[in-house]
């Protein structure tokens, strides 16, 4: 065990499994654990690696456009009409606003990737909070009253994502429906919007994978939402729709023993 420690230490991706000979029960438990350690924190190890490289292709479209346009305005200030420089001003300002929106929501993700966990809330509080927050979008709740083994504060950031991106999909209602089961929680969540084309629907939990770039989408919406039911031992997947899009999202059940 002390070997492959080092091994691992060292990069050696392969040496995170179990060994040929335990020993003992409690050796085969000290190493089923410390493999699982190893094997999350190589996967986070490579998740912080691609995102990075992720943020910095994001932010540096914005940059060097604004870069380049500043430098415009420096060499050909004195030959500019008033529509020209109002036309470079106007990138400058879409450009930082692009950066801001990027830093704000990058400051949301890293809330749902590190959020503060425990509490419980039914899914008619987030129902009632839901239609406060989305006063045209109709909200309908079918299923158990179940409850969501995480705080309304945090759940809330889950699905107001979702229904934030069916709106800007052209949806007016949204249907959510829990069920237990097996000692999980699934919870279905689906609208009447456009839907998402079999070309994307593998894409769609990409970081920064958006169809609405051209009218300022992130790309981080999903990502959020993934994040955060993931630090509640949860996960989302997209569903099987006729109409609009669909998503299945699971959790602990509280009844769980």
């Amino acid at each position: 065990l002390v070997a492959r420690a080092n091994a691992i230490a060292r990069g050696e991706r392969s040496a995170i499994g179990p060994l040929k000979n335990h020993g003992t029960r409690e050796m085969a438990q000290l190493t089923e654990s410390f493999m699982a350690m190893a094997r999350r924190l190589s996967d986070r190890s490579d998740y912080l690696s691609t995102f990075a490289s992720h943020v910095s292709h994001e932010l540096k479209t914005p940059l060097t456009s604004l870069k380049g346009a500043v430098e415009l305005m420096r060499d050909g200030e004195a030959s500019m009409s008033p529509d020209e420089r109002a036309r470079f001003l106007a990138n400058i300002a879409e450009d930082g606003a692009r950066m801001d929106l990027l830093l704000d929501r990058l400051r949301v993700l890293a809330r749902a990737d590190n959020p503060g966990l425990g509490g419980v809330c039914k899914i008619r509080e987030i129902e009632s909070a839901l239609r406060i927050r989305f006063a045209d979008i109709e909200i309908t709740r079918e299923g158990e009253d179940a409850k969501a083994p995480m705080s309304l504060e945090n759940a809330l950031i889950v699905f107001d994502n979702l229904i934030d991106n069916a709106r800007k999909h052209g949806a007016k209602r949204v249907r959510i429906k829990a069920q237990e089961q097996n000692g999980r929680l699934f919870i279905h969540v689906a609208d009447d919007g456009a839907g998402i084309s079999p070309g994307n629907r593998a894409r769609i939990f990409d970081a920064f994978f958006t169809t609405r770039r051209d009218q300022g989408g992130a790309g981080m919406g999903l990502m959020i939402v993934q994040a955060m039911l993931r630090a509640h031992d949860g996960d989302i997947a997209l569903a099987e729709s006729e109409a609009g899009a669909a998503f299945i999202l699971e959790l602990p059940s509280t009844n769980a023993h």
